[in-house]
């Protein structure tokens, strides 16, 4: 997947998430989206960075970023999950 699709997604899912907080009633919209979008972004970087101590690592593709950027936490404690069951 190119890096152009993946800067799209990211830019695409982050006003989404704007216009929702907007709806919501929030005062800084962006700056509420931007922060969403970062917990699970800093959440798979901090998977990765310890993957040396702990063995376990969740490779960068496009559909993780969407999965940990849009479900946040629980979502890229879903990507560690997935490979236990399937």
């Amino acid at each position: 997947m190119s890096w152009q699709i993946i800067c799209l997604s990211v830019i695409g899912i982050w006003t989404l998430y704007a216009v929702i907080e907007k709806i919501m009633g929030a005062v800084h919209p962006f700056r509420a989206a931007a922060a969403a979008l970062a917990g699970g972004a800093v959440a798979l970087a901090a998977v990765n960075l310890c993957s040396e101590f702990t063995g376990v690592y969740v490779p960068l593709s496009g559909m993780n970023l969407c999965v940990s950027s849009l479900l946040g936490i629980p979502g890229v404690i879903a990507l560690l999950m997935i490979p236990m069951f399937f």
